[in-house]
């Protein structure tokens, strides 16, 4: 944990991402000391069943648990630091775990939520990725060669669901509450932010 208290004592914003399986509570100290910024815990499933699945030989209540006494932990300390952030690999055998992970974070006090999609490093993993189409669709792409379609903040729901699915498989490049879909928006939060 040197590291970690090196890089503040330099005036650096430290994060760490971890799959919270070794977070026991002697880790959890250290880092809260060091002043860890912000704790990212992989999460990527709301089940021990669908967890273990894509964690192989980790086991969700464990993780959970780990995260709460890194909570209380952190109470005792100088209050919400470090944060807790949750980071869900988005894939087919998970996709509808989202959700409840989602209440998952909430319930452990994470502030902040990242869903990344899948790289696959291995000929099954290609079965689980969700962007085959988006790779080619003109939806994502940041041209000036493209129609734009410009589309206000507007509410997601079953009155709204269907049209905006077609406009946004209608051909246009699509920007969302002024917000681009894609082009400069396409990073990873933990090596281009």
């Amino acid at each position: 944990m040197e590291w970690v208290a090196e890089a503040k004592r330099l005036g650096a914003r430290v994060e760490l991402i971890t799959n919270g399986t070794l977070l026991t509570e002697q880790r959890s100290r250290q880092l809260i000391e060091a002043g860890l910024d912000l704790l990212w815990v992989s999460i990527d499933g709301a089940t021990p069943e669908s967890y273990a699945d894509v964690r192989l030989g980790a086991e969700l209540p464990n993780v959970l648990a780990n995260l709460q006494r890194f909570r209380t932990l952190r109470k005792g300390h100088k209050g919400a630091k470090p944060e807790i952030g949750v980071a869900f690999v988005a894939m087919k055998r998970n996709i509808a775990d989202l959700p409840k992970v989602l209440k998952i974070a909430r319930q452990l006090g994470a502030l902040h939520f990242s869903v990344s999609n899948v790289l696959p490093v291995t000929e099954n993993l290609k079965e689980e990725v969700l962007y085959k189409q988006s790779m080619r669709s003109i939806t994502y792409l940041d041209s000036t060669h493209t129609p734009q379609l410009s589309l206000p903040k507007m509410d997601f729901d079953e009155i709204t669901r269907e049209a905006l699915f077609e406009a946004f498989q209608s051909g246009f490049s699509v920007r969302y509450a002024g917000a681009k879909w894609g082009g400069s928006n396409d990073v990873c939060d933990y090596i281009e932010a």
